[in-house]
Parts: structure tokens; C-alpha cells; sequence
């Protein structure tokens, strides 16, 4: 029995991971069952995805709910080193919650939900952006915003196009393993504004340019990134921008890397 956790916290747990068990068999069966039904059908797929972050959300509250339970000591003295397991498990369990998150945007983008338009000054989302996506930079990684002087009026709903902005940033990251400068560039341009997310990173093959924005779909498996998360990061910012009247677009970064392209119309 691990020191300092206490036979009721083991009965605590044996029983959340059988009752997590059974219910991550129902899911499967569940999600199998929607999956062969909606294989190529748009609206399917959001239901699908709805189904899938729906049955994620009980388990993972239940989840973080012992964890908290374990942490807060209401089951008797933790242990130090039981304490920092328990942080990595709850930091993980965070990490779930956001592709939770990202599921159901998915859902809602591809269900072609309605959008809530305000007038915006993009520099304070991509300012928003970069602060969320600050934690994960590396010792080597060098995180470079230009937004400009001027305001840079748009027609956008705020959450949709911080979370377009966070994934391709996030992902400049990701694909950058080995550090470098990751820059993020805002200017008008005619009458829309551009944005671009460059990095010198790992870059993309040919091949995978193609399929780069279709849900589910990720870099090749013989990069050097951990193939984590769903693939729905870059189809959720295509639609996201498709959505605001703009578009999204992918190119290899001269001297190695990869540059994103975000164009939108001009607010005024």
C-alpha cells in the first residue's frame, strides 16, 4: 500500500476505475456504432463528435474530482511524493479537458452553428493568443509578436478566433522540438488583414499538404513530435476562418519550417 494514501483512498479509486471501466466499454461501443454510420457525412461527423466529448466530460470529472478529493487530504495525509504524482495526473487530466473543448468547437463549427459577431480589434485576440500559449514554450523557443501600431478592425466572434489563433501557434511550437523563432505577424493588407504564424521548425512533406486541414489527420508519424491530440486543430481554424468570411492556408517556410496564413476582411 503507497505511504501516506490510506486503504479508503484505494477503495476510492479501485472503485472510479471500475465503474470508469464499464462505462468506457459502453462509449466504445457507442462511438464504434456512430463512427460506421457517419463516415462521410459533415453533419454525422458533428454528431459524432458531440456523442464522443459528451461521454469524455462524466468520467473526466469524476477523474478530477478524486483527485481533488486526494489532494485536499479529506482521505487522510498524502504523501510528497503521491502529491506529485497527483499534480501530473491532474496537469493530464487538464490536457483532456482541453480537447474536450475542442471537440465540441469542432461540433459547432461543422454544424454550422451561428457565429456571434462584434466588432474587434484583432491585435488584442492575437495578444490573448500568444499569453495562452506562453507555457509552452521551451528554453529554446523564441515566441516573436508583431501586431502593429494601428487597430485592425474586424467583424469576429472573440473565443473563435483566439482558438483559431491559439492552435496554429500551439502547433508552431509542437512542430518545433528543437526550439527557434516562432513569429506571429498581423497587418492590413487591401481590405482585409492578414495574420501569419511562422516557425523554423520540422516543416511538412509534400504529400501531406493535401490532407493537412481534414479532421482526425496529423503530421506523419515519423516526425520527432508525439503524436498527441486529435488532428482537429488545424480543420477547426480552417473552418473557424472559412466561417469569418476569410480563409486559411498552409506553405513550407523558406529555409525550413512552416508559414500559416490567416486572411480576413476588414471590418469599416
Amino acid at each position: 500500500m503507497p505511504r501516506g494514501f490510506g486503504a479508503a483512498g484505494l477503495a476510492a479509486l479501485g472503485l472510479l476505475q471500475l465503474g470508469w471501466g464499464v462505462r468506457q466499454a459502453v462509449t466504445l461501443r457507442r462511438l464504434r456504432a456512430a463512427s460506421s454510420r457517419s463516415a462521410e457525412d459533415a453533419s454525422g461527423k458533428a454528431q459524432f463528435l458531440r456523442l464522443a466529448s459528451h461521454e469524455i466530460r462524466g468520467p473526466l470529472a469524476l477523474a478530477r474530482g478524486y483527485v481533488d478529493i486526494v489532494r485536499s487530504e479529506t482521505l487522510g495525509p498524502v504523501a510528497p511524493e503521491v502529491g506529485e504524482a497527483l499534480a501530473t495526473v491532474d496537469q493530464k487530466l487538464r490536457q483532456i479537458e482541453d480537447l474536450v473543448v475542442r471537440m465540441v468547437e469542432a461540433s459547432r463549427v461543422d454544424s454550422n452553428a451561428g457565429l456571434s459577431l462584434t466588432r474587434l480589434d484583432l491585435r488584442e485576440v492575437v495578444e490573448e493568443a500568444a499569453a495562452g500559449i506562453a507555457e509552452q514554450l521551451g528554453p529554446a523557443h523564441e515566441l516573436v509578436v508583431d501586431r502593429g501600431e494601428r487597430a485592425v478592425p474586424v467583424m469576429g466572434e472573440r473565443f473563435r478566433l483566439r482558438t483559431m489563433l491559439s492552435n496554429l501557434l500551439s502547433n508552431a511550437v509542437k512542430y518545433s522540438p528543437d526550439g527557434g523563432e516562432v513569429r506571429c505577424t498581423l497587418s492590413r493588407r487591401g481590405r482585409g488583414v492578414v495574420v501569419t504564424v511562422a516557425d523554423r521548425g520540422i516543416g511538412m512533406a509534400a504529400g501531406e499538404m493535401r490532407s493537412l486541414f481534414q479532421p482526425f489527420v496529423r503530421l506523419s508519424e515519423g516526425t520527432r513530435v508525439a503524436p498527441n491530440g486529435l488532428g482537429l486543430g488545424l480543420h477547426l481554424s480552417r473552418s473557424i476562418a472559412e466561417a469569418h468570411g476569410g480563409r486559411l492556408t498552409a506553405a513550407p517556410n523558406p529555409g525550413g519550417g512552416s508559414v500559416f496564413t490567416v486572411w480576413l476582411p476588414r471590418a469599416g
